[in-house]
């Protein structure tokens, strides 16, 4: 419960500090959430490192449990091709 009103609370304070902050604090925020990004890319990564059981875990992936992910990625390059044909002013690549 402690940590889901953490989780709210932060939440709060970031809505708050994007809607009433002047505009000098957000062009220093600009690349805050792509740094935040990295940071836990490598925490995940460290921690991935750091089990001893990565080989375990690896073998134990099941086929279908990879389903998920990939008919994800191919329905998000899909639809997005069908967008781009019926939003004229972006191209594919957008």
């Amino acid at each position: 419960m402690k940590n889901n009103l953490i989780v709210i609370l932060c939440f709060t304070a970031g809505i708050f500090c994007g809607t009433f902050a002047n505009t000098t604090i957000s062009t220093y925020c600009e690349k805050l959430p792509q740094f935040l990004l990295y940071a836990l890319v490598i925490q995940v990564g460290l921690n991935l490192g750091a089990n001893a059981e990565l080989g375990k875990m690896i073998k134990d992936i099941r086929f279908s449990s990879l389903l998920l992910p990939f008919f994800t990625i191919i329905g998000t390059l899909v639809f997005s091709a069908a967008a781009s044909l019926l939003l004229t002013s972006w191209n594919i690549y957008d």
